[in-house]
C-alpha cells in the first residue's frame, strides 16, 4: 500500500513553461536598412578609390614611358650625321629633336588618350646642356651652344583639356586627375669603348678599315680619305625614307676593297675575329644583329679602344655570305674598328692578325662582289648612339657638355640623365 503522501507527488503534474517569442517592431527593423546602406556606400567608395588610385599610377606609368621615350629620341636627333659636315646648322639639329621628340610621344597612349608635346618657344620640349650647380647636382640649362640633352615635359592637365578621365568619378566626386612627368637624355661622345649588357646588343659589324699608313703611301686609308676629307662623296643617305641616296650630300665616302685575287691592289678592310671564328655564318650573324656579350667574352668582355689594342684574327676574304650581309644591312649605322697592319699570318691566304686601334661607325652604301674580284664597299662615316658605350671614368659624373675626357665625333652614349 502507497502511502498518502507518495501518491500525491506521484500524480502531482509539474508546471509546463512554454517558449518566450520576442517580435521586433517595424520601427526596429527599419532603423537597420540605412546602416547597411550606408555601410555599402562606405564599401564602395574606398573600393572605387582604390581602383581609381591604380589607374592613375598607371598612368603615370605610362606617361613616364613616353617621356623618357621621347626625350631619348629627340636626344638622338642631336647626334647626327650632319655633325660631320662643315657648317652644318645646329638649329637645324635642335628643329629635328624637338620635331622627333613629339612624333614619338604622340605614338604612346596614356590612359587611352594620345601623348601629345607642344614645340616651340616655352614648348615641352626643350633643348640644352646638363651643367652642374652650386649643390654639386647636374641641372638642364637651356641654351643653343653646343646642346647635348633633350627636356621633356609630359602633361594631362585640365589647361590642357586632357587630365586623366576617372572611373568613379560619380561616388569619389572627382572627374579627373591631373598629371605631369619630366624626363631628360643625353648624348656624350667622351667614349673610351663598347660593351654589350644582357638584352643590348652592340651594334657593331666586325669589319675593320685600315687606320692609317706609318709610312704616309697609301692613299686608301681612313686618315686620308675621311679624316682629310679625300674621298669621293658619290651617296647619300635619306633619313625619312631610311635609303641610299645617289648623289653627294658633304660627307666623303671610303671605297673598302677585300683581298684581290689578282694581287693588283692591296686591301684596306678585314673581317675580324670578335667570338665569330671567322665562320661565315657567324659573321653573317653579328652584321645582323650585332655584338652579344657571348661574342665579347673572346675579347674580355668589352673593347677600350685606342686606350688598349686588341691584336685578334682577321680576315680580307669578304666571302659572297658577308657581302650579302652587308648589302642588307645598307644605310644603316653601325660600329666599325679601326685597325693596323701586323706581321702576316702564316695560315691560310687572307688570314692574318689584326690590331684593333679605334672605333668608328658609318654606313654601308654600296656592296660589289664578282667572282675573280675583290668584294668593293663604299662605306661613308656616320654618327651612332648607343648605351653599350663606355664613357671616359674621369668624366665619370660631369655633365655632357663639360671639360675634360678624349672625344670620339663617331660615337655617342645615349642615355636618361639624373
Amino acid at each position: 500500500m502507497i502511502p498518502a503522501r507518495c501518491q500525491t507527488a506521484q500524480y502531482r503534474e509539474s508546471p509546463v513553461r512554454m517558449p518566450t517569442v520576442t517580435r521586433s517592431s517595424p520601427s526596429r527593423a527599419g532603423s537597420i536598412v540605412p546602416l547597411l546602406a550606408i555601410s555599402l556606400l562606405v564599401i564602395m567608395g574606398g573600393v572605387a578609390l582604390v581602383v581609381d588610385r591604380i589607374w592613375i599610377d598607371a598612368a603615370r606609368v605610362e606617361l613616364l614611358a613616353a617621356a623618357e621615350s621621347a626625350a631619348l629620341a629627340g636626344a638622338r636627333e642631336l647626334a647626327g650625321d650632319d655633325l660631320l659636315r662643315p657648317g652644318a646648322s645646329v638649329d637645324q639639329r635642335i628643329a629635328a629633336a624637338e620635331s622627333t621628340a613629339s612624333q614619338i610621344a604622340a605614338l604612346n597612349r596614356v590612359a587611352g588618350q594620345t601623348v601629345s608635346l607642344q614645340t616651340g618657344e616655352d614648348g615641352d620640349v626643350r633643348v640644352g646642356q646638363m651643367v652642374a650647380a652650386n649643390n654639386g647636382q647636374n641641372q638642364f640649362l637651356e641654351t643653343k651652344r653646343n646642346p647635348t640633352c633633350v627636356f621633356v615635359q609630359a602633361r594631362l592637365t585640365r589647361d590642357r583639356g586632357n587630365p586623366v578621365a576617372l572611373l568613379f568619378r560619380e561616388l569619389t566626386g572627382q572627374p579627373a586627375a591631373e598629371l605631369a612627368i619630366v624626363a631628360t637624355a643625353a648624348v656624350d661622345n667622351r667614349v673610351v669603348g663598347v660593351q654589350p649588357r644582357e638584352g643590348f646588343a652592340v651594334p657593331a659589324y666586325p669589319l675593320g678599315i685600315l687606320a692609317l699608313d706609318p709610312t704616309g703611301q697609301r692613299p686608301d686609308t681612313w686618315q686620308v680619305q675621311v679624316e682629310n676629307r679625300l674621298g669621293l662623296d658619290l651617296f647619300g643617305y635619306d633619313i625619312s625614307s631610311h635609303s641610299v641616296t645617289p648623289g653627294p650630300d658633304g660627307i666623303p665616302e671610303i671605297l673598302l676593297t677585300g683581298l684581290d685575287p689578282t694581287g693588283q691592289k692591296k686591301p684596306n678592310v678585314c673581317l675580324i675575329d670578335v667570338g665569330n671564328g671567322l665562320g661565315s655564318g657567324n659573321i653573317a650573324r653579328q652584321i645582323a644583329g650585332g655584338l652579344t656579350v657571348d661574342d665579347f667574352q673572346a675579347v674580355g668582355g668589352q673593347l677600350l679602344l685606342p686606350g688598349s689594342p686588341v691584336t685578334r684574327p682577321a680576315t680580307t676574304i669578304i666571302d659572297g655570305t658577308a657581302a650579302k650581309a652587308l648589302a642588307n644591312m645598307a644605310g644603316e649605322c653601325r660600329i666599325c674598328l679601326l685597325y693596323r697592319e701586323t706581321a702576316p699570318g702564316s695560315g691560310a691566304v687572307g688570314v692574318a692578325p689584326a690590331t684593333c686601334t679605334g672605333i668608328v661607325a658609318g654606313r654601308v652604301m654600296q656592296v660589289t662582289a664578282a667572282p675573280g674580284a675583290p668584294t668593293l664597299i663604299v662605306f661613308q662615316p656616320g654618327v651612332a648612339a648607343t648605351r653599350t658605350a663606355l664613357l671616359d671614368s674621369s668624366t665619370s659624373g660631369s655633365p655632357p657638355g663639360g671639360p675634360g675626357g678624349q672625344r670620339n665625333k663617331y660615337l655617342y652614349k645615349i642615355s636618361l640623365a639624373q
